[in-house]
């Protein structure tokens, strides 16, 4: 099916279903010989952010959430130097076609050295293995949601998660404004990342609103994601093997492309979190129990 939950299901059982789906997906992926290896580690990473932000929605009503979701962030942990190796080069390939051709030719040594890096660290890691080893691990144990019940079930099992991660989310947007520091873009990012799968989920509940909300809350997590890759390419730039004028050139684009994204990010957090977390709440219950109510089948009085 897809990243959805359906009126025909339970929370428990959408949940449930979409969850194996997930895992089934990443398995896939570890064992796929044909696959490039760093889409695999991608698709894999996404699969199991998508897991964790399944748990992360039912946090409240999910005995077992702290054990589930260091299953699949261990997981992700165990390809996550390859996959930065490889998001930084992504992210810098972007940087360098919105630059004048005489500024991104200046970065062309340190566009080359990031490269031998992707491809040293690819063989030093031994990416088929670990992607392996993820693939054991997702094997060794059915889900927690295949073993257990939720504690509650329908608005009652999603509300608590939704309203933690949408106010915690506000909460860093409006800190940002003041004081973007790395630390806390990072945090903002993870949990504009949540929110962007809860909304996923919920997509079918007020199309045309839902989409609204999915569009901006994808812009602003691409920012923060463009942002965050640069800041770690940052932190790698001071051990490449490059002319000194060369590392100068890419920490003077690196430090204003950063700035415009937090900047473009910071203004975009507005649509995204204008409204309170109880005004933002009751729509989407509003529109949850119409939903569900318009799906249930209608019961005829008997003659």
């Amino acid at each position: 099916m897809s990243y959805r939950l359906s009126p025909s299901e339970t929370v428990g059982e959408g949940l449930r279903r979409i969850l194996i789906e997930e895992v089934d997906a990443a398995v896939g992926y570890t064992r796929d010989p044909e696959m490039d290896v760093h889409e695999a580690v991608h698709q894999l990473r996404k699969r199991m952010k998508g897991a964790r932000a399944l748990v992360q929605l039912v946090r409240g009503s999910l005995p077992e959430r702290r054990k589930e979701n260091q299953r699949y962030r261990d997981i992700g942990r165990h390809v996550s130097e390859a996959r930065d190796a490889a998001s930084i080069v992504e992210a810098f390939n972007v940087m360098l076609d919105e630059l004048p051709l005489d500024r991104a030719t200046a970065l062309e040594p340190v566009h080359e050295a990031l490269r031998e890096r992707r491809e040293a660290l690819t063989a030093t890691l031994q990416i088929r293995d670990r992607l392996a080893w993820c693939g054991g691990e997702l094997l060794k144990a059915p889900p927690a949601t295949n073993r257990l019940r939720l504690r509650s079930d329908g608005w009652e099992a999603i509300e608590y998660g939704l309203r933690h991660w949408y106010r915690r989310g506000r909460r860093l947007w409006r800190r940002a404004a003041e004081e973007a520091t790395t630390e806390l873009l990072h945090e903002w990012r993870k949990c504009a990342k949540y929110h962007l799968y809860h909304l996923r989920l919920l997509a079918d509940i007020d199309p045309g609103a839902m989409q609204w909300r999915l569009d901006r809350t994808g812009a602003l997590e691409d920012l923060l994601g463009d942002e965050h890759d640069l800041a770690v390419l940052e932190t790698v730039l001071p051990e490449l093997a490059v002319t000194v004028s060369a590392r100068q050139a890419g920490q003077r684009e690196l430090g204003l492309r950063r700035a415009r994204l937090q900047e473009t990010a910071i203004a975009g957090g507005a649509d995204v979190y204008r409204a309170s977390p109880k005004k933002f709440l009751n729509e989407l219950e509003a529109a949850w129990r119409s939903w569900r109510d318009s799906a249930s089948p209608a019961v005829h009085p008997i003659e």
